[in-house]
This record gives structure tokens, sequence and C-alpha cells, in this order.
């Protein structure tokens, strides 16, 4: 066996032998008392009761493909539909606008 491979092969048993040593991170926790889940993985409820639905368009149905926004324009998004075309708002989704219609020629 060439010596390169002799040394990775010792180098790899030796990574084996220091991994197997080494309790896993936790492995104090999962001994005595379960843990007690933290604080922060419960959501904070009285944030969300303020919200209300709200279709964020375009208003009409469909699948939608993609949508896209411009990162130095935050309140911009684009947004394609099956059948539908292009969508553009400016507004955060307030209103939506066809930017394609007439412009993409099928079949």
């Amino acid at each position: 066996m060439p010596a390169m491979h002799r040394r990775l092969l010792a180098a790899g048993l030796a990574t084996v032998a220091v991994a197997l040593t080494i309790p896993p991170l936790g492995a104090q926790s999962r001994r005595g008392t379960p843990p007690v889940p933290s604080a922060a993985a419960a959501p904070d409820t009285a944030a969300f009761r303020a919200l209300q639905w709200r279709n964020v368009g375009p208003f009409r149905g469909g699948r939608a493909n993609t949508a896209a926004g411009i990162p130095s324009q935050p309140l911009t998004y684009f947004a394609g539909y099956t059948g539908g075309g292009l969508w553009r708002t400016d507004d955060a989704g307030l209103n939506w606008r066809n930017i394609s219609d007439g412009f993409f020629r099928t079949g």
C-alpha cells in the first residue's frame, strides 16, 4: 500500500476514534428528567389578533407560476399566472395591473 494511502487511512481511523469518544450534543439533557420546552418555542398569539385576512391579488383566480420582487423597491412585486399573464404591483399588493396583455403571442 502506498505511503499516501496509509496516511489517509490512519487519519480516517483517528477521526472515527475521536468522534466515537465525544458524546453527542445535548446528551446530558437526555439523562434524568426530560427537557422543558423553552418559552421561545411558544408563539405569541397576541401579536396575531390584530391581523385581518385580505387578498393581496391579483383578484383573478388561477395558479401562480412565480412571484418576484425588486430588492431596491420593497413595494414592487410581479406575479406570473398560468393563462393569466404577468401582473405588477407598486404598492405591496393593494393594486395590481396586467403588464402582459397583448405582449405574448401563443399558438
